[in-house]
């Protein structure tokens, strides 16, 4: 987990990055992504909001 800055039109968000390591077993990644499903669904405001991700490197 990396922490850093997303720009947004003017405006700069701190942001927290996780990284799935390419060699995460087939239930990690499910777990992953799963996780990913649930945070975008979500609006709440004690709930961390997830911006996007990269499924390539």
């Amino acid at each position: 987990i990396c922490q850093g800055e997303l720009q947004i039109n003017q405006s700069v968000i701190p942001i927290t990055v996780r990284r799935l390591l390419p060699n995460a077993s087939v239930q990690s990644k499910i777990s992953f992504f799963n996780e990913l499903s649930l945070l975008t669904s979500l609006c709440h405001p004690n709930i961390i909001h997830a911006y996007g991700f990269c499924s390539e490197p």
